[in-house]
Protein backbone atom coordinates (compact mmCIF):
# COMPACT_ATOMS: atom_id res chain seq x y z
CA UNK A 1 0.00 0.00 0.00
CA UNK A 2 2.89 2.32 -0.77
CA UNK A 3 2.05 2.35 -4.73
CA UNK A 4 1.36 5.64 -7.26
CA UNK A 5 -2.45 5.26 -6.42
CA UNK A 6 -1.95 5.58 -2.72
CA UNK A 7 0.63 8.60 -3.21
CA UNK A 8 -2.17 9.90 -5.22
CA UNK A 9 -5.06 9.46 -2.90
CA UNK A 10 -2.88 11.01 -0.14
CA UNK A 11 -1.93 14.18 -1.94
CA UNK A 12 -5.64 14.44 -3.43
CA UNK A 13 -7.38 14.06 0.31
CA UNK A 14 -4.96 16.97 1.50
CA UNK A 15 -6.10 19.21 -1.46
CA UNK A 16 -9.11 18.55 -0.94
CA UNK A 17 -9.24 19.27 3.01
CA UNK A 18 -7.70 22.49 2.17
CA UNK A 19 -10.26 23.49 -0.19
CA UNK A 20 -12.99 23.06 1.66
CA UNK A 21 -11.04 24.17 5.16
CA UNK A 22 -10.28 27.53 3.14
CA UNK A 23 -14.28 28.21 2.36
CA UNK A 24 -13.45 30.56 -0.19
CA UNK A 25 -16.48 30.39 -2.02
CA UNK A 26 -19.24 27.74 -2.65
CA UNK A 27 -17.42 26.81 -6.13
CA UNK A 28 -14.47 26.32 -4.34
CA UNK A 29 -15.78 24.18 -1.48
CA UNK A 30 -17.45 22.37 -4.05
CA UNK A 31 -14.60 21.21 -5.85
CA UNK A 32 -13.54 20.29 -2.61
CA UNK A 33 -15.99 18.07 -1.92
CA UNK A 34 -15.84 16.85 -5.81
CA UNK A 35 -12.16 15.91 -5.19
CA UNK A 36 -12.92 14.43 -2.39
CA UNK A 37 -15.37 11.95 -3.92
CA UNK A 38 -12.51 11.31 -6.31
CA UNK A 39 -9.88 10.14 -3.62
CA UNK A 40 -12.57 8.46 -1.99
CA UNK A 41 -13.24 6.01 -4.92
CA UNK A 42 -9.46 5.76 -4.95
CA UNK A 43 -9.25 4.49 -1.53
CA UNK A 44 -11.36 2.44 -2.31
CA UNK A 45 -10.08 0.57 -4.85
CA UNK A 46 -6.77 0.36 -3.19
CA UNK A 47 -7.86 -0.87 -0.29
CA UNK A 48 -9.88 -3.94 -2.42
CA UNK A 49 -6.88 -4.44 -3.98
CA UNK A 50 -4.43 -4.87 -1.08
CA UNK A 51 -6.57 -6.52 1.22
CA UNK A 52 -6.97 -3.43 3.93
CA UNK A 53 -10.99 -3.83 4.05
CA UNK A 54 -10.99 -1.51 6.17
CA UNK A 55 -9.69 1.50 4.15
CA UNK A 56 -12.15 -0.17 1.46
CA UNK A 57 -15.14 0.75 4.04
CA UNK A 58 -14.40 3.54 5.59
CA UNK A 59 -14.00 5.61 1.92
CA UNK A 60 -16.66 4.10 0.63
CA UNK A 61 -18.57 5.30 3.85
CA UNK A 62 -17.23 9.20 2.82
CA UNK A 63 -17.90 8.56 -0.84
CA UNK A 64 -21.59 8.53 0.37
CA UNK A 65 -21.49 11.42 2.58
CA UNK A 66 -19.02 13.73 -0.09
CA UNK A 67 -21.35 12.75 -2.88
CA UNK A 68 -24.33 14.01 -0.31
CA UNK A 69 -22.52 17.06 -0.08
CA UNK A 70 -22.13 17.03 -4.08
CA UNK A 71 -25.67 16.73 -4.70
CA UNK A 72 -27.18 19.05 -2.55
CA UNK A 73 -27.83 22.08 -3.25
CA UNK A 74 -26.42 24.39 -0.61
CA UNK A 75 -29.06 26.46 1.67
CA UNK A 76 -29.15 30.23 1.58
CA UNK A 77 -27.43 31.11 5.16
CA UNK A 78 -29.50 33.09 7.19
CA UNK A 79 -27.54 36.54 8.46
CA UNK A 80 -26.26 36.54 12.13
CA UNK A 81 -29.35 38.03 14.50
CA UNK A 82 -32.05 38.01 11.58
CA UNK A 83 -35.08 35.60 11.92
CA UNK A 84 -36.92 35.15 8.69
CA UNK A 85 -40.20 36.63 9.22
CA UNK A 86 -43.52 34.49 9.71
CA UNK A 87 -46.12 35.07 6.75
CA UNK A 88 -48.58 37.28 8.30
CA UNK A 89 -45.80 39.52 10.19
CA UNK A 90 -46.69 38.38 13.43
CA UNK A 91 -44.01 37.34 16.21
CA UNK A 92 -42.86 34.33 17.10
CA UNK A 93 -45.21 33.79 20.25
CA UNK A 94 -48.04 31.30 20.40
CA UNK A 95 -51.25 33.85 20.18
CA UNK A 96 -52.57 33.52 23.72
CA UNK A 97 -49.43 33.40 25.23
CA UNK A 98 -48.01 36.96 26.78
Amino acid sequence: MNGPLEWIAAVGTMIAAALVAADLGRKVTGAGFVLFCAVALMWVVSGLTTDALPIAAMNAILLLINAWGVAIPAQPQEEEGHRPRREGGGTDRTPGRG
